[in-house]
């Protein structure tokens, strides 16, 4: 009955770790996502600036 319960208590530690890695992780992956939406952004106006550019010279 002990052993069980110290079983349970490893277990349910270890769980709790993983899902606050698993937390942590997904925060990481949201922040990277909203860099990289933001970079793809800034990266069409610089496209369309030199677009513009290219066609007002020609």
């Amino acid at each position: 009955m002990i052993a069980t319960s110290i079983y349970s208590i490893r277990s349910n530690s270890k769980t709790k770790k993983l899902l606050i890695d698993s937390q942590a992780q997904q925060e990481k992956l949201h922040m990277q996502e909203e860099e990289m939406r933001q970079n793809l952004e800034e990266l069409i106006a610089i496209q369309e600036d030199m677009n513009r550019k290219t066609q007002t010279t020609n």
